[in-house]
């Protein structure tokens, strides 16, 4: 069962009443990010625990739901065992990471890698999570290329 850890109080606030409703805007953030990238995309929100379903047209975009997913207030885990990758017989364990605070892109990228100008691709991978600042916030999850 793969279930990834998010952050209950950091991330995206959802104008949702019922989990059918987050549900929702969480499947159409994804959309949004990832038009048609995703095949028969399900969202199903369990209150803190959201489980995604479909066939992801690569590891990257398989990735890109689930923190989508995983970055919104309240939400806690994201189950991805009913979200596969196309032509793949097994799915790759991403590479994420919780920013913690006083953290930044460049920060990350020198503990990470050893050299703070790794920080663009950090950027890159993880820009449809990024506010106007373009930094990363405390308690937000993001992946790691």
């Amino acid at each position: 069962m793969a279930t990834f850890d998010f952050t209950r109080d950091t991330g995206v606030p959802l104008d949702a009443e019922t989990t059918i409703e987050s549900a929702r805007a969480i499947q159409k953030r994804i959309e949004d990010v990832v038009p048609g990238q995703v095949k028969d995309l399900v969202v199903m929100d369990g209150g803190t625990e959201v489980t995604v379903f479909g066939e992801a047209v690569s590891e990257e975009v398989r990735e890109t739901a689930i923190l989508l997913a995983g970055n919104v207030k309240g939400i806690t885990q994201v189950n991805d065992d009913a979200l596969m990758v196309r032509d793949a017989d097994t799915k790759a364990e991403p590479a994420f990471r919780t920013v913690q605070a006083g953290e930044t892109l460049a920060s990350i990228s020198e503990e990470t890698y050893g050299d703070a100008g790794n920080a663009i691709q950090i950027r890159q991978a993880n820009d449809f999570l990024l506010d106007a600042s373009g930094e990363v916030k405390p308690g937000q999850t993001i992946r790691l290329p």
